[in-house]
């Protein structure tokens, strides 16, 4: 199952796309023709890469994350949610992945790694990168990705990180919503203004509990935009709770039509997103 595609800056006609169960493959041809390349990547980890990243200003360079855990987040591959029989991490090229080396010093051995962010302001010499693993939180490299070391100060219990993104000078780190057994651990969105010194978490509309995609406005970094299903018995519960205060009396006349018209939009949406996913606009000042 083909996982992303993108997109050499410097090149047009190449292009890398990522699958489940068979890594990574290229083509130099605008597509016409496709290759796998997976030259110097670790055996035990030729199963899933889930993020390529090219340098924006050095031609050739890109690294890849990868683990031998396919298919999430899905439901079905959490298990016990530990993941401690796995293997994974970040690999680096030079000549535009056609072959790669191993640059995980620093990261555990079980790592699943998800996402890695370049921060295109740190110096080309030196790259600062944000790397997300799955049920490990971040880890931060200031040199490019030769040594690693975790930057999950605040992270709370859910760290099945998924995808990282930077937002003018802030971070933004979406958790999947997770599983232990038959225990389902909410979904969280953090944020860090600090380069990942610290993590805090960010208010997500009620009832949003299962966020799965973040996006950036390129044109304006104070929006962003958030994939997420809801959890349907938190939101019911608070349509419960509104029609209470209502029927109890406990409203004045003021909080009563708040209170009604909150309710009525409530329903509204709970209808609409009974079998779907709803993406939600937020600025950073109204959620941060």
């Amino acid at each position: 199952m083909l996982l992303r595609r993108y997109f050499d800056p410097f090149d047009k006609n190449h292009l890398i796309v990522s699958y489940i169960d068979i890594g990574l493959f290229h083509s130099y041809d605008g597509g016409k023709s496709w290759k796998q390349l997976v030259t110097g990547i670790p055996n035990d980890w030729v199963n899933t890469c889930y993020h390529v990243t090219f340098d924006p200003t050095v031609k050739g360079r890109v690294w890849s994350t990868w683990a031998n855990q396919h298919s999430l987040p899905r439901k079905s591959q959490f298990g016990d949610g530990k993941f401690e029989g796995h293997s994974g991490g970040v690999a680096y090229s030079i000549d535009g992945g056609k072959t790669w080396q191993k640059y995980s010093n620093g990261l555990p051995e079980n790592c699943i790694a998800t996402d890695l962010l370049l921060d295109p302001s740190s110096p080309e010499n030196s790259r600062t990168l944000y790397l997300s693993t799955f049920n490990q939180g971040v880890y931060k490299s200031t040199d490019g990705g030769k040594s690693w070391v975790s930057a999950s100060n605040g992270l709370k219990d859910n760290r099945y990180a998924w995808e990282i993104r930077m937002a003018g000078k802030r971070i933004y780190l979406l958790c999947v919503r997770g599983y232990r057994g038959e225990t389902s651990i909410d979904g969280k969105l953090y944020y860090s203004d600090d380069n990942a010194g610290t993590w805090k978490e960010s208010v997500l509309p009620v009832g949003v509990t299962g966020p799965s995609d973040i996006l950036v406005d390129p044109k304006n970094p104070e929006h962003i935009y958030l994939v997420a299903g809801r959890n349907m018995k938190m939101a019911l519960m608070s349509v419960v709770e509104c029609m209470k205060r209502i029927m109890e009396g406990k409203a004045g006349s003021s909080v009563l039509i708040k209170e009604s018209v909150y309710l009525r939009q409530l329903s509204i949406q709970i209808i609409t997103l009974l079998f779907t996913s709803l993406p939600f606009k937020m600025r950073l000042s109204e959620y941060g």
